[in-house]
């Protein structure tokens, strides 16, 4: 029922551009005397637009001027421009076929844009919220790397307070072994490791190092317990031993 009622709709403003351009040519191609508006009076389904006119003798008045100006106009104007063809019924429901595909076309564009709009949307947050996390993650790896570096300085300067007092302890023994007599202090450091009396003696005077090396006994195999410290002392002297405790 709509398309019918919008084809006959077409049809009747077809029929109106129709009279309308009729109208137009007979007045530009002046032949719009009173025996063609009544020729035209009596054709079918139309003959109603077309009055004849009344004849009078009377001068124009500036209404009257003001339409032949137009006409004039007009006839000028379909000299340079031609009227274009009035379009049939197929062609009508073609375009209006035609503009239903675009305005559908049109809207499911829109409606794709919208999803892509949307999807954008939520990329972006997404990117927002691993952009946060990842600024979080870094203060608290600076943190934590700012700890680490925090209990490495106090490591260090545990190591060397425990190297400055295993240094001076060192000292002091090595004080005190150089006033004993060197049989005495030899007794007492046979006892101990050939690593912590070669520190000892390390920082000795060599004569009385010297003394007390001659007083160790010398062991089972031929080999004697002074060889050993003897060797111990030289890496120490060559800064090969481990000094990691304040030889």
């Amino acid at each position: 029922m709509k398309k019918a009622l919008m084809v006959l709709g077409v049809l009747m403003l077809a029929q109106l551009v129709f009279v309308g351009l009729v109208h137009v040519l007979i007045r530009v191609q002046g032949k719009d005397s009173p025996e063609t508006m009544e020729s035209l009076h009596g054709m079918p389904l139309i003959g109603g637009f077309f009055i004849p006119p009344k004849v009078v003798e009377e001068e124009l008045d500036p209404e009257q001027v003001r339409d032949a100006e137009t006409v004039h106009r007009l006839r000028e104007s379909l000299e340079l421009y031609e009227l274009p063809e009035g379009f049939s019924r197929e062609e009508l429901e073609g375009l209006a076929h035609d503009l239903a595909s675009a305005r559908t076309e049109s809207q499911q564009q829109r409606l794709d844009m919208n999803q892509e709009r949307v999807a954008l949307d939520a990329e972006k947050r997404e990117a927002t919220a691993e952009r946060q996390r990842l600024e979080q993650l870094a203060v608290e790896l600076t943190s934590q790397a700012e700890s680490l570096q925090a209990a490495l300085d106090e490591v260090t300067q545990r190591e060397n307070r425990l190297e400055d007092a295993q240094r001076k302890n060192l000292g002091i023994v090595r004080a005190t072994y150089e006033k004993m007599e060197p049989i005495k202090a030899a007794e007492i450091l046979a006892a101990m490791d050939e690593d912590l009396v070669a520190r000892i003696l390390s920082g000795m005077s060599e004569r009385n190092s010297a003394r007390i090396l001659q007083e160790f006994d010398v062991g089972d195999g031929g080999s004697s317990k002074a060889v050993g410290i003897t060797k111990r002392m030289m890496l120490i002297t060559s800064g090969t031993a481990d000094k990691s405790t304040g030889g």
